[in-house]
């Protein structure tokens, strides 16, 4: 059955904005869901990419910690100390050449939401 309205595929967009924003060689961090990353959705959309991604340990530690854990977004909001923290680990993939971070699950869009980031 064919639909009216028109519906938003989120990686193609965030691989157009990618493609416009960012030179092909420009190396880019994600910060998304465990299964996200192991799917690799963002690696087949934009195969061309070099991506910094999470150790195992940095993704349970640091990223799901920050979306699940008992200070994360999913549990109490935005919370200063893991805003923080996801600060400092941005600036760490930024260390290891990101140049830009892809917010892959929408909790990092609303723990990012107003905040200054080292990419």
């Amino acid at each position: 059955a064919e639909l009216d309205v028109p519906v938003l595929n989120a990686l193609e967009l965030t691989a157009r904005h990618v493609g416009e924003h960012f030179a092909a060689e420009d190396p880019l961090a994600v910060l998304a869901s465990t299964g996200t990353l192991e799917m690799k959705l963002f690696q087949r959309a934009m195969p061309r990419r070099t991506f910094v991604l999470p150790t195992a340990d940095e993704q349970e530690r640091v990223v799901m910690a920050a979306v699940y854990g008992p200070a994360g977004v999913k549990t109490v909001g935005v919370d200063a100390d893991t805003l923080n923290r996801m600060r400092e680990y941005v600036a760490e993939l930024a260390d290891r050449g990101a140049l830009g971070v892809i917010a892959g699950c929408t909790e990092f869009s609303v723990l990012f939401a107003d905040a200054e980031l080292p990419v």
